[in-house]
């Protein structure tokens, strides 16, 4: 195989998750699964949904200081 810098991180990335997967008791594909089908879209959804509150928060903020300052 190629030795080039993205097949090294991918083989160490795969062993890693070989071997926590063979350390909890699950397949590789099991974990894989877990964490690229329901952790990351999970993480990514609170994220965006947090990031959208403060979003919201700044314009209601600006909102408030609009109305309370006077020209």
């Amino acid at each position: 195989m190629d030795n080039t810098w993205i097949n090294i991180i991918f083989d160490w990335c795969v062993n890693f998750l070989v071997n926590v997967a063979s350390a909890i008791g699950v397949t590789y594909e099991a974990l894989n699964v877990f964490i690229f089908v329901i952790m990351v879209p999970t993480v990514i959804g609170i994220s965006m949904a947090i990031n959208l509150y403060f979003i919201w928060k700044s314009v209601m903020h600006r909102c408030v200081l609009r109305e309370t300052t006077t020209d």
